[in-house]
């Protein structure tokens, strides 16, 4: 009988201070990939794909929305 591969989550974030929060939170580095994508969206598409090709099996958005708030 073969082993499930454990799922890993794809996440794309546009800052590298996010993708920081997300690196000390995630419980392992096996369970979380994270791409940094500069808030460009030809850049994100290009980050998600290699995330898959990673192995993430699923793929989401993470930010603060810190631009929103000049203080």
């Amino acid at each position: 009988m073969s082993a499930t591969p454990t799922p890993k989550l794809g996440v794309l974030c546009g800052l590298v201070a996010e993708a920081d929060i997300l690196r000390h939170a995630a419980p392992t580095e096996d369970q979380i990939l994270v791409a940094i994508t500069a808030a460009r969206p030809e850049r994100a598409r290009a980050c998600a794909e290699r995330l898959v090709a990673r192995g993430a099996t699923g793929i989401v958005s993470f930010g603060l929305a810190g631009g929103l708030d000049p203080a």
